[in-house]
């Protein structure tokens, strides 16, 4: 399946929190790290929509400082998830 982030699409993020939402966080899952979404940044330069999803499924952006326990255990659900099976690649451009 392709996503493609373009102007008209305001942010990829609830398509890719959706479908992390599906895959298997449980390392003892058979499919944990088997399945690979590969987020691309198509075009050459700095593109916004890309660099906000790349900063919010990472690690280092999600502390879960100053959010509900609810919230913050979900988003830390989400960034282990996006960490076993997203890659994010930049245009080499």
């Amino acid at each position: 399946m392709t996503y493609h982030m373009t102007r008209r699409a305001i942010s990829a993020r609830p398509w890719l929190q959706t479908l992390l939402a599906e895959l298997p966080s449980d390392p003892n899952d058979p499919f944990h790290r088997r399945v690979r979404v590969v987020v691309m940044n198509t075009k050459p330069g700095r593109h916004d929509v890309y660099e906000r999803v790349r900063e919010r499924f990472t690690a280092a952006a999600v502390t879960g400082e100053g959010l509900p326990a609810d919230v913050a255990q979900r988003e830390s659900r989400l960034v282990k998830t996006a960490a076993a099976h997203v890659v994010f690649v930049d245009h080499p451009g």
